[in-house]
């Protein structure tokens, strides 16, 4: 489905042989993560996304996720490890067999299993709604492509390793990249089918905290009151 076109629950339920409480429900969970939006008295559609809005997905996803690493580090096990590592080897098989839908998967198991590990119930609901609008934008951007899997995949490595060890920093340092890297991966011709208030603003990208003034000095400046973040160092 393409972005603002309507959803009918009795069409959906006849596709998957069920009745509609059961499509009703999922679309509530979809609504949640804003992957859908419901119109009283016109039905159930699928999200639509703007450019601000895949600019903001990248830079609060940034800031979550270096805060879930970091609270995440100070109550790790081996059985973590060993839970993550499997999800990379997935990654790894699914990149290998060209299977995009797999690979997507397990990369969200991987980023969600640190944020629920995290301990923290808030961090996960927002991470899951980052997360939602990530996917729109990656569905209607057709981002993942065959000849960047393996990767895409290869990234979680190092980003593993360093929590395994317990590197901070290193940790908050690959988290920045893997994701810097996910919007590199972004066609500039997307950017001409996002509505956007401002049709002559130019393609701003994400800039390093030493570049000067932009979205990503926003994420170093929030995540150091949390002593966390892109950019920021012990």
């Amino acid at each position: 489905m393409s972005q603002g076109e309507r959803i009918r629950e009795l069409e959906l339920s006849r596709s998957f042989n069920t009745s509609q409480g059961p499509v009703r429900e999922a679309l509530k969970c979809l609504e949640q993560e804003g992957l859908v939006k419901r119109i009283p008295h016109k039905g159930t559609f699928v999200s639509q996304i703007t450019r601000e809005e895949v600019e903001e997905i990248y830079v609060l996803r940034a800031l979550v996720e270096g805060i879930a690493v970091k609270r995440f580090l100070r109550r790790v096990t081996e059985e973590d490890i060993t839970t993550l590592q499997g999800y990379v080897e997935a990654m790894r098989r699914a990149a290998g067999e060209g299977d995009v839908s797999v690979l997507v998967e397990q990369d969200m198991l991987f980023h969600q299993y640190i944020c629920r590990g995290s301990g923290s119930k808030i961090l996960l609901q927002i991470w899951s709604i980052i997360h939602g609008k990530a996917r729109l934008a990656s569905a209607a951007a057709d981002r993942l492509r065959r000849d960047n899997l393996n990767e895409i995949a290869e990234m979680h490595q190092p980003l593993l390793d360093s929590i395994a060890s317990g590197e901070m920093d290193r940790a908050l340092e690959f988290i920045k990249i893997h994701i810097q890297y996910l919007w590199d991966q972004i066609p500039r011709e997307f950017w001409n089918h996002l509505s956007q208030e401002n049709k002559d603003a130019k393609h701003a990208r994400p800039r390093e905290a030493d570049e000067g003034s932009g979205d990503w000095d926003i994420v170093a400046a929030v995540a150091s009151i949390f002593g966390t973040g892109p950019g920021v160092r012990k």
